[in-house]
């Protein structure tokens, strides 16, 4: 995936005919889709449909830029009436990254926040309107040189990875990425598992040199104590039981009116275990079972929960009454007032833990039968983007080949690791994208060792 955004060398906007010599100004000539041209029965004899017979493509920056300059790309076509234009990003192979498909916007804005240092070639395509099918009936090219690309920082780790059974832990060694089973995560299991799938797998605790047979959401910051979902129903709520079990001792007792939570652990804090006894509703039980809503109208199975902010995404309702989740929020925990920060188009959108800095990391794409996220981007969005297109850091981008998120994201070694179905993925770069570091596919359980 890496290459795809690695991309080549090149100087200000141009068209790569192949037949000009010296470098051309923008605007950009036309030049002639190499793919066949549809036949006469798949194009309608009207003015609306005819083909486009030549193009042009201008930049709001020239070449060079720096990596995190935002460019706006602009085409217009000629010979056709209402044209559909569509963007896509090129590697030095001529391999293309489609960042915004077959419409009638005749602009892209481009951010370079991650793009590696080098050549990055964007090329634009147009065709007539109500064409169908892939083949553009004119393309125009862009590049541009990147400056100021940085390298990887993380250069070694012992990192704790599990499955969702016993026995499964052990460690990512990097570099590498070779994985060692480890025997003594051997921990029987306790309780239920997470009733929603997207918190599995065990955790370690680095304080006491263990393995804790819950997922590492469950487990407090301090590795003083965790929580699991017990087997049986004590209260007239006919749900689950919350018990929590105190570190080192092991001392394992109910966790007052936790069943309130309903078996949808989110999280252990100081201040509370949180959970999502609904689809639009986030609680929070302290340690003497006072109980109170934190949050409506949210999708709290994939919260984030900080000292001081929720990240979640806002449930909508479409015209066909289908609840969709487009819109990341960010939600203050005292006042419960939302403030619209990510969406991206009609793609699911979702965090999936913060960086660094408390800025959310957020996957977009859509959802498994299971639940899960499958991304096909995953962004880290320091400020609010209200805008058409997202403002931030897009640190993976490949709509042919999207990540499911396997449990939330972790800060550790000044890096973000994301394990994924497709194996275990760092972000180091502050200039760069994410990288696959091995190809061992499960659920983080811990920090660097």
């Amino acid at each position: 995936m890496a290459a795809h955004h690695r991309l080549a060398a090149g100087l200000a906007t141009l068209l790569l005919a192949g037949a000009c010599s010296a470098q051309p100004q923008t605007p950009v000539a036309a030049k002639h889709s190499p793919f066949p041209a549809p036949s006469a029965q798949a194009t309608t004899a009207t003015t609306i449909n005819q083909r486009c017979d030549a193009i042009t493509v201008s930049s709001s920056k020239p070449s060079p830029i720096s990596a995190g300059d935002t460019v706006t790309i602009t085409a217009q076509a000629g010979g056709c009436q209402l044209p559909d234009y569509r963007f896509v990003l090129l590697n030095a192979t001529g391999t293309g990254i489609v960042m915004q498909d077959w419409g009638t916007t005749a602009s892209w804005t481009w951010s370079s926040y991650g793009t590696q240092a080098g050549i990055v070639t964007v090329r634009a395509d147009a065709r007539g309107s109500g064409a169908s099918g892939d083949v553009p009936d004119v393309s125009a090219y862009a590049q541009f040189q990147v400056l100021g690309g940085g390298t990887a920082t993380v250069q070694t780790c012992r990192l704790p990875v599990s499955g969702a059974l016993p026995g499964s832990g052990g460690f990512v060694q990097l570099p590498g990425g070779a994985f060692t089973a480890d025997p003594s995560s051997n921990v029987p299991f306790e309780g239920q598992a997470d009733p929603s799938g997207l918190r599995r797998g065990y955790s370690y605790d680095p304080v006491h040199g263990r393995w804790l047979p819950v997922p590492r959401d469950w487990v407090m910051p301090d590795f003083s104590s965790y929580v699991y979902v017990g087997t049986e129903y004590p209260h007239a709520s006919n749900m689950p039981a919350l018990h929590v079990v105190k570190l080192p001792s092991g001392t394992d007792t109910l966790w007052p009116r936790g069943d309130q939570l309903y078996g949808y652990v989110i999280a252990l804090r100081p201040e509370g275990a949180y959970g999502a006894p609904g689809p639009e509703i986030i609680t929070m039980v302290d340690p003497t079972g006072a109980f109170a809503p934190v949050d409506q109208g949210h999708d709290g199975l994939f919260a984030v929960i900080t000292p001081t902010v929720l990240w979640a995404s806002k449930w909508t309702t479409t015209r066909g009454g289908t609840y969709t989740v487009v819109e990341v929020q960010r939600i203050d925990p005292k006042t419960q007032q939302s403030t619209d920060w990510f969406h991206f188009g009609t793609l699911t959108a979702v965090p999936i833990g913060v960086d660094g800095f408390g800025s959310p990391i957020i996957a977009t794409g859509t959802q498994t039968p299971k639940g899960q996220i499958s991304a096909t981007q995953v962004w880290i969005v320091p400020q609010a983007s209200t805008g058409v297109v997202p403002q931030g850091k897009l640190i993976y981008s490949d709509p042919n080949h999207p990540l499911v998120i396997q449990g939330s994201a972790l800060v550790s070694a000044g890096a973000i690791w994301i394990e994924t179905d497709r194996g275990l993925w760092v972000d180091d770069n502050p200039a760069g994208l994410m990288r696959l570091v091995s190809s061992y596919s499960g659920y983080i359980a811990g920090g660097c060792l």
